[in-house]
């Protein structure tokens, strides 16, 4: 990988040309729910990217990561048993994309480079979205500028936020060059009110109260951290123990403050519809990406039980649970098994080598996965969160000048700060590290 392409590598403007191909697919990728041309834009994007990378001897490979592209490979195995071959083998293709597309992103460009694209394509987004945003506060209905779902707006907003925090907490910036970010947060705050989405105010919250305490640990002396996690192992044991009171605290809570039925908006419903199917599927699920069509009867009663006149689209609402329906058993412990390898790697790195960036990104997991048991927003294609959940752990894996490769210039391996325009960029560039 160093030898031609070290010849080859044209310095800065070869890494003009990857970055403007990885922002090509990043920005697909990101609108790719409302476009078929933004979807193919990703797939070219990642190809010439990926490719202009490769010729160049400077593509690199996150070895953390190899283990997210188990589901994508089920995926496609799964065309050998799916009720809808063609179906299964194209949503598979497309999660391969998306899968892999994560897995490249740690070695390839910096962090701070791909917040600063996710920052931008939010701000368009925002942008185009305030006359919707004001009607929806004029006549007090839920904001769902996005396929007119409040949940898909206010994860979108969620996730503009986190890219707000990053450079928020951007050493790198001066103060007065953060108050762009100040507004936007504040700004994607009033959207997630706005959709009156129960799960995003859960799961912003406990982001918020995650990175917090995060944070705050890393502010800690060594002689205090020890101190800290004893501690924390009784309060855990507690909360064990009085798991039925706070499960029905938490039921309170839902129909009282969060002004959720005692079905989760029909959640329940379709879960029990979920295990039925299973049931008669067990080991090896419908296949991926087959239930969801018209033809097959089930999928259509729920179509009309749930008043979904375009017959398309939809899902269970649960990550786990539209992965066992199309992957059966087999789908259902890769998938906690992954969930669990990606927690893990964030965790380690939060707590025994915390930094900035590694504390968001940790924080946005937590989050994520609480969100992921009320929507399905991991492991499905062309889906943003689903490439995020795929780099988390080559991004938090990265130490020093390894973090990260931003540009496409060969193996001569000039170290920047800026972590936008060089050949290594390490991962305090993106925030700073917390000592």
């Amino acid at each position: 990988m160093v030898g031609r392409g070290a010849a080859r590598s044209s310095g800065p403007r070869s890494d003009r040309v990857a970055l403007s191909l990885f922002t090509v697919a990043f920005v697909g990728l990101y609108f790719s729910p409302w476009s078929a041309a933004a979807s193919a834009m990703f797939i070219a994007g990642l190809l010439l990217w990926s490719g202009w990378r490769a010729y160049r001897g400077s593509l690199r490979l996150s070895m953390v990561g190899l283990p997210m592209v188990l589901l994508p490979a089920l995926a496609l195995m799964s065309t050998l048993w799916s009720q809808d071959a063609g179906a299964t083998a194209w949503g598979a293709a497309e999660l391969a994309f998306t899968i892999v597309f994560g897995v490249l992103i740690p070695r390839n460009v910096s962090l701070r480079f791909m917040m600063a694209v996710l920052y931008t394509c939010g701000l368009v987004l925002a942008i185009a979205r305030i006359p919707s945003l004001v009607d929806s506060i004029r006549t007090g209905l839920p904001f769902s500028y996005i396929f007119g779902s409040k949940n898909m707006n206010a994860i979108n907003a969620e996730v503009w936020v986190i890219s707000c925090i990053f450079f928020i907490l951007d050493r790198q910036l001066s103060p007065i060059l953060k108050v762009p970010f100040w507004a936007s947060a504040l700004y994607a705050i009033l959207i997630i009110f706005a959709t009156r989405s129960a799960g995003a105010y859960v799961a912003t919250f406990v982001f918020f109260a995650v990175a917090s305490s995060l944070v705050i640990y890393g502010r800690l002396s060594r002689a205090l951290k020890p101190m800290i996690g004893a501690l924390s192992i009784p309060v855990i044991g507690a909360a064990v123990v009085a798991l039925p009171a706070l499960t029905e605290a938490w039921e309170s809570i839902q129909t009282g403050v969060l002004k959720k039925d005692a079905t989760l908006t029909g959640r329940t419903r379709l879960w029990a519809i979920a295990s039925d199917i299973s049931h008669d599927h067990p080991w090896l699920g419908t296949g991926y990406n087959a239930f969801w069509r018209q033809g097959n009867l089930v999928a259509e009663g729920i179509w009309r039980e749930f008043y979904i006149p375009t017959r398309m689209g939809f899902n269970f609402h649960n990550v786990i649970v539209e992965l066992e329906v199309e992957l059966g058993k087999l789908g259902f412990f890769l998938m906690i098994g992954l969930y669990v390898y990606v927690l893990l790697k964030a965790l380690e790195k939060a707590v025994l080598r915390p930094s900035n960036e590694r504390v968001i990104l940790f924080s946005m997991l937590i989050s994520t996965y609480l969100y992921s048991f009320s929507e399905f927003i991991i492991g499905s294609a062309f889906s943003l969160l689903t490439m995020i959940w795929a780099a988390i752990p080559g991004l938090v894996s990265l130490e020093g000048p390894r973090a990260g490769v931003a540009g496409g210039g060969g193996s001569r391996g000039r170290q920047v700060r800026t972590g936008t325009a060089g050949q290594q960029a390490p991962l305090r560039a993106g925030v700073g590290d917390s000592h």
